[in-house]
């Protein structure tokens, strides 16, 4: 079984702000927010969503994935999903 679904590779983040962040990829950051990916070899890969506007059936503002079809990133504002180019 491959380990790419198992929490326990998750690094427990152990600074002073504990509980206010995750740190994945390495036991510390420089960098401060919710979510910090580290890697210098790797990438974050989105969801993949054919036509994200209509198939994404709750969308929430903020949401963001790969359009499969257009091959852009989407993002939904509240309103309506836009398409970076």
């Amino acid at each position: 079984m491959s380990s790419a679904g198992d929490v326990s590779k998750i690094a427990q983040n152990t600074s002073n702000e504990v509980g206010k962040g995750v740190i994945i990829g390495n036991n510390t950051s420089a960098a401060t927010g919710v979510l910090i990916l580290e890697a210098t070899d790797k990438a974050l890969a989105l969801p993949q969503i054919a036509s994200p506007q209509t198939n994404v059936k709750s969308p929430y503002p903020g949401m963001i994935c790969y359009d499969t079809i257009t091959k852009t990133v989407a993002v939904f504002n509240g309103k309506v999903w836009s398409f970076l180019k």
